[in-house]
């Protein structure tokens, strides 16, 4: 269970990254953009997640429909702890999501791999299992077996884990 857990947070990792390639489009055109992008990629290299998230609620102000600052805020608030405002900002991602042209939108199957991380750290494993199932719908009908592979064995290990439980639960009686 180690191994795969370590492995998502290497995907959520890499993926946090690309928050810094992101900005409103009011920044993109000015050196605002390259500041906090440089910022934002600092922050991160030092782990330093409450200035980086500092910085990206700067950018949404600047564009208060940027969904790459949802995701970046939500991935954020995983790393502080904040696992509720995570859940949140993730979801709101997806919200927008629906409403942005195709080619603007994050990765939603990432995005509920991430979901699906938050709601097994809080121990609500069966909303764990139904995020990441809903992960692998998109990457059915993509190349990325890896990440499918890793999906399924963490549900796997979600799935076992609760057997173990309700097991030892029934034992105890």
């Amino acid at each position: 269970m180690r191994k795969i857990t370590i492995t998502f947070l290497c995907i959520i990792a890499l993926f946090s990254m690309t928050i810094v390639k992101f900005c409103p489009a009011e920044l993109s055109s000015n050196s605002d953009s390259t500041q906090f992008e440089s910022k934002i990629s600092e922050c991160l290299k030092k782990k330093d997640y409450s200035r980086a998230l500092t910085y990206i609620n700067e950018m949404l102000k600047y564009d208060p429909r940027c969904i790459d600052c949802y995701l970046g805020i939500g991935i954020l608030n995983y790393y502080l702890g904040n696992y509720q405002e995570a859940i949140s900002f993730l979801n709101r991602t997806i919200e927008q999501s629906n409403i942005i042209d195709e080619g603007e939108k994050p990765d939603a199957g990432l995005v509920y791999i991430i979901l699906g991380i938050v709601y097994d750290k809080i121990g609500q494993q069966e909303k764990a299992k139904e995020e990441l199932s809903n992960a692998l719908k998109y990457f059915e009908n993509k190349q990325d077996w890896e990440v499918v592979f890793i999906v399924e064995a963490f549900l796997k290990k979600i799935t076992q884990y609760n057997n173990d439980t309700s097991s030892e639960t029934s034992d105890k009686r």
